[in-house]
């Protein structure tokens, strides 16, 4: 099923929006390691992923229902793998382990540019 440009622009500004913009911006503002990730910074992350504002929702579900009925493409191929890969560790980074949550972020940090790369080359 292929959708028409317009509909296929309006959803990767959503995506770019709703999911990207919402996941990474925790993630963009961690100190660097050694420090630790402060524990504020940590429960913000966890939202950002799994609790992704608005509609409050898991970042990965918005990605689906977003993208529900769009032609398959490598980037959202590549951020559905990264989001379900942060969905496995959502255990250890609502825990604070120190090494999940740098994973998560780099998580959100590459979904984001993998979004935008994808919107932008959306015709």
């Amino acid at each position: 099923m292929s959708l028409a440009s317009d509909e296929r622009r309006r959803r990767f500004a959503r995506l770019v929006h709703d999911v990207a913009k919402y996941v990474a911006r925790t993630a963009r503002n961690l100190p660097p390691p050694p420090a630790p990730v402060p524990a504020w910074a940590a429960a913000m992350l966890a939202r950002d992923l799994y609790e992704t504002a608005p509609p409050h929702r898991r970042a990965s579900f918005l990605l689906d229902e977003i993208t529900r009925g769009l032609d398959p493409t490598p980037e959202l191929d590549r951020a559905r793998a990264l989001l379900a890969e942060a969905d496995s560790l959502e255990r250890e980074v609502r825990a604070a382990d120190e090494t999940a949550l740098r994973r998560a972020a780099s998580i959100a940090r590459e979904v984001e540019l993998v979004l935008r790369a994808a919107a932008r080359g959306t015709p």
